[in-house]
C-alpha cells in the first residue's frame, strides 16, 4: 500500500480562493446559487462589492424614518387613499415602539386598515433591520397566521420591493412560495440560512445587505408565547418586537374570565418578557368592543 507524504498532499490541494470558486460554482450548478437563479431569470440587477445593488437608492433611504411614507411608497395598492391624522399617529406610535423600544396600545375602529397598518409596520422593522425576531399575535393562531402570509406575499410579490430590498424579495420570488427551495438559497458559496413556510419565515442573513436577517413567526394569544427561542442564521434570537393585532374576539370581549386570562397573558408573557435590560417593543392596535373589555383595560391605563 503506498502513502501518499503530507508534502505532496499540500501541494495537491487548490488554495483558499481556488476551493471557494468551486464552492460557489458547485453551489450554482446545484441551481440554489441566488445570484445565478436572478441572472438566469433576467432580473434587473447590478453587483456592486459582491452584492446586488439597491435599484433606487434615495427611494428607499427617504422610506428609512417614516413607516406612512413606507407604506405610500411601496405599498400604494393597499395604501391608496389619503391617510388621517389618525392614521399617521398610529404609524409614528408604531415607529418609536420598533425603533425606541417600549409597549403601546391605541385604539382604531374596525375597519380602519389597522392591520394592513401593522402588516407594513412589520415589513419595514424586518427589512431595515430594525428587529430581528417579530412575534405576529392574534386573537387565535389562524388571525396570525393571515398576517404573516399577507407579508409573505409582499415580499414575494411587490415589484417596488424586490428593487430596492433585492435579496431578501428576490430570494423569496425564485423560491416560489416553497420551503425547500428557500431552504438552499447560497450567496457565493455562503449559506443565506433562508426559511420559508406556513409557521413563519426567517429572511436572508447576507451581511452588508438588506439587514442582519429576520425571523417572523405567528402565535395566537392563547399559545405558546412564553421562553420562545428562534434562530436567525448561527444565532439564536429571543422576540424583540410583538405585533399584536386585535387580540380579543366577540366571544371573549363579552367573557369577564376571558377578559381577565388574556390580560394576564400580555401582562406575563409579553409585556413582562425579555429583562430589565432588553429594547423589546410590543404594538398593539385594538378596537373597545364591550365596556371593560381586554382594549378598553389597557388603552385605559396610565
Amino acid at each position: 500500500m503506498a502513502f501518499t507524504s503530507t508534502s505532496q498532499t499540500r501541494t495537491q490541494r487548490p488554495d483558499r480562493k481556488e476551493r471557494h470558486r468551486q464552492t460557489v460554482a458547485k453551489a450554482r450548478a446545484r441551481g440554489r446559487d441566488l445570484r445565478g437563479a436572478m441572472e438566469a431569470e433576467g432580473a434587473p440587477f447590478e453587483v456592486e462589492n459582491g452584492l446586488p445593488k439597491v435599484g433606487n437608492p434615495d427611494r428607499k433611504a427617504r422610506c428609512a424614518e417614516s413607516i406612512a411614507a413606507f407604506a405610500e411608497t411601496y405599498l400604494p395598492r393597499v395604501f391608496n387613499l389619503p391617510m388621517s391624522e389618525g392614521q399617521r399617529r398610529d404609524f409614528d406610535t408604531m415607529r418609536t415602539a420598533i425603533v425606541e423600544g417600549g409597549r403601546y396600545a391605541f385604539a382604531a375602529p374596525r375597519g380602519d386598515g389597522k392591520t394592513s397598518r401593522v402588516e407594513a409596520a412589520i415589513l419595514w422593522a424586518a427589512l431595515y433591520g430594525h428587529r430581528r425576531c417579530i412575534v405576529v399575535v392574534g386573537a387565535d393562531l389562524t388571525a396570525a397566521q393571515e398576517i404573516v402570509e399577507s407579508v409573505k406575499l409582499e415580499i414575494r410579490t411587490n415589484e417596488l420591493l424586490r428593487e430596492d430590498f433585492p435579496v431578501p424579495c428576490w430570494a423569496a420570488t425564485l423560491a416560489e412560495d416553497t420551503a425547500l427551495k428557500a431552504k438552499g438559497w447560497t450567496w457565493a458559496g455562503e449559506s443565506l440560512f433562508m426559511r420559508w413556510g406556513k409557521g413563519g419565515i426567517v429572511l436572508p442573513v447576507l451581511e452588508g445587505a438588506d439587514g442582519p436577517g429576520c425571523v417572523i413567526v405567528p402565535r395566537g394569544l392563547t399559545g405558546r408565547l412564553r421562553g420562545m427561542r428562534l434562530k436567525v442564521g448561527k444565532k439564536a434570537v429571543r422576540p424583540d418586537l410583538y405585533a399584536i393585532d386585535d387580540p380579543q374576539t366577540d366571544e371573549s370581549a363579552a367573557s369577564p374570565a376571558q377578559v381577565d386570562t388574556r390580560e394576564n397573558l400580555i401582562l406575563g408573557a409579553i409585556m413582562g418578557s425579555g429583562g430589565p435590560a432588553a429594547t423589546i417593543a410590543a404594538m398593539m392596535p385594538c378596537t373597545i368592543i364591550r365596556h371593560d373589555d381586554l382594549a378598553a383595560r389597557f388603552l385605559d391605563r396610565k
